[in-house]
């Protein structure tokens, strides 16, 4: 089986754009440094991590977030949440924390959204759970208040929803900051 690995591009995206209406604008993203985040390691507990994505802590680290599927790519296969930290601009990474296991479930968890509360400097992430097979399917949060370094035991929302199916993600959610509801976060 080949070496899948999924990498970040964690440096600089250099974009540079002219002053022209926006339908002649050209647009040319280059990589200047890539990290190898995580790395199929043919121990037979990862098949593959997919669906990255990262976000600033409140104590100003990154946090990057993937799904580690435990038998193949599909959406519906057991999972849990890999997490890793850098303090340093992403010079050097943690070790991966796995903050969410589904066991053996072959309907397992979808990967979510990370939001942070800038006034309690709490970060959250929202997953849904059995998303093909249970009905109706779960939505859980996991909270970290101290940016991203530990986190807390899923809290389960899908009673206080009250929605059939709210499935996050994958992606991060946002904190409104002016009224009317300034403060209240949103995902979608």
């Amino acid at each position: 089986m080949g070496s899948y690995f999924l990498s970040l591009a964690v440096s600089v995206v250099a974009v540079v754009c002219a002053a022209a209406p926006v339908s002649s604008l050209s647009v040319n993203p280059f990589v200047e440094e890539e990290t190898v985040m995580w790395q199929f390691n043919g121990d037979g507990s990862v098949a593959f991590y997919r669906t990255p994505f990262g976000t600033p802590a409140p104590d100003g680290c990154l946090v990057v977030i993937a799904g580690g599927h435990k038998g193949d790519r599909m959406d519906a296969d057991s999972k849990f949440l890999a997490i890793r930290r850098s303090c340093d601009g992403g010079d050097s990474w943690t070790s991966s924390t796995f903050v969410s296991d589904d066991g053996a479930m072959t309907d397992g968890l979808s990967v979510g959204v990370v939001i942070t509360d800038n006034v309690t400097k709490t970060m959250m992430i929202l997953y849904g759970h059995c998303l093909h097979t249970c009905d109706p399917p779960f939505l859980y949060m996991i909270k970290s208040h101290d940016s991203g370094k530990t986190w807390g035991k899923p809290i389960d929302l899908s009673k206080q929803i009250h929605y059939s199916l709210f499935a996050p993600g994958p992606g991060y959610g946002i904190q409104k900051r002016y009224p009317p509801h300034a403060g209240r976060l949103i995902a979608c």
